[in-house]
């Protein structure tokens, strides 16, 4: 696996480093060495923030956790990441198509995902002001529109933090 790790506000001794790199190379019985992981550590007065991305090929697991301490932000941001890929390991076994996952031991049962709303709707273009405008009023998270200046389809959505993120498809 190779471990890209990214300090903001902080400095990264080596042990914490050391214990990242071993906690991480856990998740090779899953995907192998070809899998990239970037870390990002942030810290702003009392509470350190980790965000761990991994990717390998087109599958992306993120995951970001705050805590008082980086060590306790890493075990949250691994346990975290070990449900995810449970949660998604039938998906996983028929897109890697190799024996890997038959070989870790999951207790989890499958999980079917059962769609009970559809919704269609029209997608006017609009500018991304008026997206975020319209998304508020309806109370959502997130709203899909075209934007006026591309003519592209996009997403704008409410973060965590309080501010708008835009979700750009790439062709």
């Amino acid at each position: 696996m190779n471990i890209t790790i990214t300090a903001r506000r902080i400095t990264v001794r080596d042990t914490l480093r050391e214990k990242i790199e071993t906690k991480l190379s856990k998740f090779d019985r899953y995907f192998g060495t070809d899998t990239t992981a970037k870390v990002v550590l942030s810290s702003e007065k009392d509470r350190h923030t980790m965000e761990i991305t991994l990717v390998y090929k087109d599958l992306i697991f993120r995951v970001q956790q705050t805590d008082e301490s980086m060590l306790a932000a890493l075990d949250a941001c691994m346990d975290i990441l070990e449900r995810k890929i449970r949660k998604h390991k039938t998906k996983l076994q028929k897109r890697l198509k190799d024996d890997r996952f038959a070989q870790a031991f999951f207790p989890e049962e499958e999980k079917e995902y059962d769609v009970v709303k559809r919704k269609s709707f029209t997608v006017r273009p609009i500018t991304v002001d008026e997206a975020i405008l319209q998304m508020e009023m309806l109370g959502h998270s997130f709203f899909l529109f075209e934007d006026a200046e591309s003519g592209e389809l996009s997403v704008v959505y409410k973060r965590g933090d309080g501010k708008y993120g835009q979700l750009i498809p790439e062709r």
